[in-house]
């Protein structure tokens, strides 16, 4: 099983994110992430450079959706017009 390395920031705070979700998911746990903490965990597992159907597998997203998260048309809950 991969795990990143957690030394990696990708500089991504925000006040609604819990950090500590993050980490968990980072590390497979299933934990139920909000928006923004899904784009923090796409955002620091690209990093890593897991492709999209990792990143798919170890949160329970689609490839497509990690896609656009990657994209930035994944905004507050519905895919950008």
């Amino acid at each position: 099983k991969r795990t990143p390395g957690t030394q990696q920031s990708t500089g991504i705070r925000s006040p609604h994110v819990d950090d500590i979700a993050v980490e968990k998911a980072l590390y497979g746990d299933r934990v139920k992430l909000t928006i923004r903490e899904r784009a923090v965990v796409v955002a620091k597992l690209t990093r890593a450079g897991w492709s999209a159907n990792e990143i798919g597998a170890l949160i329970g997203l689609a490839a497509r959706t990690v896609q656009r998260y990657r994209s930035g048309e994944q905004k507050h809950g519905r895919e950008a017009a």
